[in-house]
């Protein structure tokens, strides 16, 4: 056995509160990282079933799997599985996640957030008009469209409806989040479908779709440009690319709150950590003629909550994430804060909407652009 496999935590094969203070109160490193870079050796692609055997000849089943060689971002939430394959040091290269708890963002990011009920509490309220109004104008009846990152489907469903009788098709890495959006869509009447898997991956025709939709993706990729060149590619000649990212470090809320002043430092640094662009709102126009974009046109629009029925859902979701979804599980093992800290964190939140005056303002930048007019490969 390596020195590596003799120094890992050994990490119950679920991922529940006492595995993860378990892991967080132990000196011990775990032994494998979350995502390993792709390195000559084997590589276990993300979906539908994998099965992965322990050292002990065990079997762990409803797991999905990365191989990779050099650690991005430290393990968390899931069981460890020594697997001893590949030529380098340490042999130690397997990171089994249970498979609802675990995707692999395009270009192998960490999404931050995860799909915890705080986090999808706040992606079924987005429809066309608060999340996609800066694409409206743009959309005519019977267009193609694919909505990436599309998450529980609801923004996809309205701009079906926008785009009608035109076909939609959502994608999302999650495949539980597509169930969601399917059962969601039934009954519509609309020509819209979902598909679990990375959109660059899926079978999907190039050239297929008059537009190329992404709204908060861009930020969680480890590679934008890269994505929008993607998003691109699947466009007709001159079809639409749009995009609309946050900007979190130019949200801005009032009165002032130091624990709200943390809670933006500690997000920063966890999406620091995972390859992220938390301030990706400001960079698109940036990324876009990176990626070769043509007629790009750059806008900015917020989120304003201020009423106190806005106020209670907004904090209430913030609350709840920093103490129950990915992004508190995140701080803690990076060690970035501690779970009291989060807690009180959570407090300040919800205390914070209760003030008169209250206002929080969530900054987005939003993109439109064409593909080539050039058809590929003339």
């Amino acid at each position: 056995m390596s020195s590596a496999q003799e120094n890992c935590l050994d990490a119950p094969s679920k991922n529940s509160d006492a595995a993860i203070s378990a892991r967080n109160s132990s000196n011990e490193k775990p032994c494998a990282a979350r995502h390993w870079r792709e390195a000559g050796g084997q590589r276990l692609i993300p979906g539908g079933s994998t099965r992965v055997i322990e050292t002990s000849g065990k079997e762990i089943s409803r797991t999905r799997t990365v191989l990779f060689h050099k650690p991005i971002v430290e393990p968390t939430q899931a069981c460890h599985v020594n697997v001893p394959v590949g030529p380098w040091s340490g042999g130690v290269v397997c990171y089994a996640v249970p498979m609802d708890e675990m995707t692999v963002p395009h270009n192998d990011t960490l999404y931050t957030h995860g799909h915890s009920d705080a986090v999808l509490r706040s992606h079924r309220w987005r429809n066309a008009q608060n999340s996609a109004a800066y694409l409206l104008p743009h959309l005519k009846p019977a267009m193609q469209l694919l909505d990436v990152g599309c998450g529980p489907g609801t923004l996809s469903i309205d701009l079906a409806r926008r785009a009608a009788p035109g076909r939609v098709l959502g994608v999302d890495l999650d495949p539980t989040v597509v169930a969601e959006a399917k059962r969601t869509a039934e009954g519509s009447g609309l020509d819209i479908s979902f598909v679990a898997g990375d959109f660059a991956e899926v079978d999907v025709p190039a050239e297929g779709f008059d537009v190329v939709h992404a709204h908060q993706v861009l930020q969680h990729v480890g590679n934008p440009v890269e994505a929008l060149r993607s998003m691109a590619r699947l466009t007709r000649p001159g079809g639409i690319i749009a995009a609309r990212d946050a900007d979190y470090p130019a949200m801005t809320w009032f009165p002032r709150e130091p624990q709200l002043d943390r809670w933006l430092d500690i997000y920063m640094a966890v999406t620091t950590r995972n390859g992220a662009n938390a301030d990706g709102g400001r960079r698109l126009l940036h990324w876009a003629q990176q990626a070769g974009l043509h007629d790009i046109a750059y806008t900015t629009s917020t989120w304003t909550f201020h009423t106190p029925d806005d106020l209670a859902w907004w904090t209430s979701l913030w609350a709840d994430r920093v103490t129950t979804s990915r992004l508190g599980h995140l701080a803690v093992d990076y060690g970035v804060a501690t779970t009291g800290e989060l807690d009180g964190i959570a407090q300040a939140w919800r205390a914070w909407g209760t003030q008169p005056g209250a206002v929080f303002v969530v900054m987005h930048g939003e993109v439109i652009a064409r593909s080539s007019t050039t058809r590929r490969g003339s």
